[in-house]
């Protein structure tokens, strides 16, 4: 799983630049999943919603008889229902599973975030407890089958729906055959969702990101010390320079990387090697979980994966967009990339100083693999 610890913290640098605090953000994001919702309808979403939901050819369409031969599917395709048939063990049933959470479950944990979260804390425990948590269990029982069966639905895809959309057909099948690198795609995708399917790493990274979320509400809690190791205050200094590099880049371009990235190491280096915090950090962010999906990342070549990711989402701007600075696909180098995700790795990042607890923790979670 991504260290989403300091990608969080973005969270707090872009709520800093536009002057709104958690409630702020909080309202507005109640206010916007409040107008999606309507109990009096079967699935507890909006009429609009409901109807593609609550429709018989949706559901048979993710909820298919894998022992009948499929002649039809409206939405899914008989392409992508073969490929969850033979992707393995359970992976028959994920589409039907996740559709049956969709009708039964996800609108009803939206209500309740919209009706309890009352701060950042509550509002990311609701969301990792009610919606990433039983998710996630559905896909790990299908992986790696998921990843598989999944991109191979978007390379054949077939659904009915799709031969009275006209030229829009054509233009996907372009897309997917020619323009998209759906390798990078699919193993980026893979090397994200990949470590929460380990021994109990759900509910690690589901803690995490709530201690993350109370670390982010003590961050605008007046009361607290700037230099308390239990809020992401103590980095006030870095997240500004932070804010002020983000804000160079989108304001001069991407020739303005180098100081963005600068920023972003000083940052990341900040909040895990401060000697003080190691052992809250350690505690807090740094399981075994945490330290397989470095591992993870590593053998699967993220870093390289994202790159690619890039340059190819770069290329199809530039003929999308008639007066696109094509130059700055050149101007975001492997090497740029590469350092962005060596700061991710609390191990690397912290060598070489008094303190490395997050060594330690890497060695003693290796040898429990042993």
């Amino acid at each position: 799983m991504k260290q989403f610890v300091i990608l969080f913290v973005l969270v707090g640098v872009t709520f800093a630049q536009f002057g709104e605090g958690p409630q702020e953000i909080l309202v507005a994001m109640k206010t916007g999943l409040g107008m999606l919702l309507d109990e009096s309808t079967e699935t507890g979403f909006n009429s609009d919603v409901n109807y593609y939901i609550h429709q018989e050819k949706t559901k048979q369409s993710f909820c298919f008889d894998p022992t009948v031969e499929c002649t039809e599917s409206w939405y899914l395709g008989c392409s992508c229902t073969n490929a969850f048939i033979q992707a393995g063990d359970g992976c028959a049933q994920t589409p039907c599973k996740i559709y049956n959470f969709v009708y039964n479950d996800l609108a009803k944990a939206l209500k309740q975030f919209v009706d309890e979260a009352e701060d950042i804390r509550s509002a990311i425990n609701l969301v990792a407890e009610q919606i990433y948590a039983p998710l996630m269990s559905i896909v790990c029982e299908c992986a790696p089958g998921f990843y598989d069966a999944t991109f191979q639905c978007i390379r054949n895809f077939d659904g009915d729906f799709m031969d009275s959309m006209g030229s829009t057909k054509v233009i996907y099948q372009t897309l997917v055959e020619n323009m998209l690198d759906l390798e990078a795609m699919q193993n980026v995708m893979t090397a994200i969702m990949q470590p929460a399917c380990k021994d109990n790493c759900i509910n690690e990274f589901s803690d995490m990101w709530t201690s993350w979320g109370a670390m982010m509400d003590k961050m605008f809690d007046e009361k607290v010390s700037r230099k308390s190791c239990k809020s992401w205050k103590r980095l006030s200094k870095e997240m500004e320079q932070f804010s002020n590099a983000m804000e160079n880049v989108v304001q001069n371009g991407v020739q303005e990387l180098n100081g963005f990235l600068k920023a972003y190491i000083r940052m990341e280096k900040k909040a895990w090697c401060q000697e003080k915090c190691q052992s809250k950090m350690l505690n807090t962010f740094y399981g075994c979980c945490h330290a397989n999906a470095i591992e993870i990342y590593e053998e699967m070549e993220l870093s390289k994966n994202v790159y690619r990711m890039i340059q190819n989402m770069m290329s199809l701007m530039s003929m999308a967009i008639e007066d696109m600075d094509t130059s700055i696909g050149d101007r975001i180098t492997q090497e740029t990339v590469d350092k962005y995700f060596a700061a991710m790795n609390p191990v690397e990042l912290c060598s070489g100083g008094r303190m490395n607890l997050y060594e330690e923790k890497n060695q003693q979670c290796m040898a429990e693999e042993m």
